[in-house]
This record gives C-alpha cells, sequence and structure tokens, in this order.
C-alpha cells in the first residue's frame, strides 16, 4: 500500500460528483521513485474497491513543491480541494 501524504480533486470534478468518473490526485514520496504503471497498478487496485467512477492520479510529492504553471501540479495547487 503506498501512504499518501495529500489527496486533492479538482473543483471542476467535485461541482460533477454525477458525472461519469472523479479524478482524485494522490500526492506521496512513494511514487518519487516508483514507475508509473506499478503506481497505477497500485492505486486502481484500492479504489475500484470503493467505486469503479473514481479515477486515481499518483503525484511524487515533489511535483508540488513550487508547481509550473500548466503542470497537474500547478493546477491541483490552484483548484483543488485537500480531501
Amino acid at each position: 500500500m503506498v501512504k499518501s501524504s495529500k489527496m486533492s480533486t479538482t473543483r471542476n470534478e467535485a461541482k460533477k460528483l454525477a458525472e461519469e468518473y472523479i479524478d482524485i490526485a494522490i500526492v506521496s514520496d512513494d511514487f518519487e521513485k516508483m514507475p508509473l504503471d506499478l503506481a497505477m497498478k497500485i492505486l486502481f487496485k484500492a479504489t475500484q474497491q470503493i467505486s469503479t467512477q473514481i479515477e486515481p492520479v499518483p503525484i511524487p510529492t515533489t511535483e508540488m513543491i513550487d508547481p509550473e504553471i500548466g503542470t497537474i501540479g500547478y493546477t491541483i495547487s490552484k483548484t483543488g480541494i485537500l480531501l
């Protein structure tokens, strides 16, 4: 299991909870050196037990430190809702 430091979704997604999918960004130090395909496999396995509508997105903690404009880290820092 991955130890998450933060979980977030964008306001846009939060407003459309009745829509088809919910993007959840999971920020963790564990993703720093983990291959993306392995991180996705772990997260999908965990979230599918809750709901098939959850689309998990693994984010290394370093991507949230002073994120560049246009990156997912920047979008989360500006519009994300901490869960």
